[in-house]
């Protein structure tokens, strides 16, 4: 499913190509050989957005295209940042999209529809990447074993300290992750960072765009089942964790997440959604061939 070209009138795309007679012939080269991935990179605020970009210039491959994607919603100036990196990044070229989003759900749709590439990999602008995180999804992406992959993670705590989840290395989604909402109660799936998925899946179901949250646990719980799906056992994502974040308050104050996949909980899509699928393909989620030790 294509997203609306209504959705996109606001924003402002620019390119950045690489320059200079000795970097000329790889531009040559690379109109011939499209890379396997495109790293989409987004962001509303800028605190820790340069950290996240330094963390993509540090991967050991640079064959992957980047989309950036400044939401200017919030007021603060990401743009400037990111065309400061595109402009010193070494790469064939760097897109840059500017739009009014107010919801990261737009944001990510966004930048996946600027893709050429067969796969697509996103990194939130307050996070980072480990140096090898795109050299080993694109490697295990190029094996064709599957069309949605999600690494292990590590946690950027509010003191600057990063803080090992070994439990999210071999992490395989139960089916009470469809019964009961973890965002709720409490429940962390693991899932979503570092995520590489194909193109033509995120096509048929993006990001829910219809307001703030929920749209990472919405879009991975399609994606399961509709899709075949590989864990990666390496740490390749540092997910910041932020004491002001929706799912962060909705746990400590032991409310109900009001967030839209929240809700759809409440309305009980997901048992809907459960009962248009084959549910026995859960018992191929434990098995050795869905974690992938790289």
């Amino acid at each position: 499913m294509m997203i609306p070209h209504a959705l996109f009138m606001t924003q402002v795309l620019r390119k950045w190509s690489i320059s200079g007679a000795e970097n000329l012939e790889t531009k040559v080269v690379r109109q011939f050989r499209m890379p396997k991935m495109t790293l989409v990179v987004t962001a509303h605020r800028t605190p820790h957005l340069a950290e996240a970009l330094e963390s993509v210039r540090a991967q050991t491959t640079k064959d992957f295209d980047l989309v950036l994607v400044a939401d200017i919603s919030s007021g603060e100036r990401v743009t400037p940042i990111f065309e400061k990196f595109a402009a010193s990044y070494r790469s064939t070229e760097a897109v840059l999209i500017e739009l009014h989003a107010g919801s990261s759900g737009v944001t990510r749709n966004a930048g996946f529809n600027a893709t050429k590439t067969e796969w697509v990999a996103y990194l939130d602008g307050d996070d980072v990447l480990s140096p090898i995180a795109l050299e080993t999804m694109i490697r295990i992406a190029e094996r064709n074993v599957a069309d949605v992959l999600s690494s292990g993670l590590w946690y950027i705590l509010e003191s600057g300290n990063s803080l090992e989840i070994p439990s999210s290395l071999t992490y395989l989604p139960e089916e009470h992750l469809y019964r009961v909402d973890p965002e709720s109660w409490g429940h962390s799936p693991f899932l979503f960072q570092f995520s590489a998925i194909k193109k033509v899946v995120w096509e048929r179901y993006p990001y829910y765009a219809g307001g703030p949250g929920g749209d990472d646990l919405d879009f991975v719980l399609h994606h399961l089942l509709d899709s075949r799906f590989r864990k990666v056992a390496r740490a390749l994502y540092g997910l910041r964790r932020t004491p002001d974040g929706a799912s962060q308050r909705s746990r400590s104050r032991n409310l109900v997440c009001t967030c839209p996949c929240s809700l759809r909980y409440q309305r009980d899509y997901y048992t809907q959604f459960l009962s248009d699928i084959e549910l026995d393909q859960f018992e191929n989620f434990h098995g050795d061939s869905r974690v992938i030790y790289d």
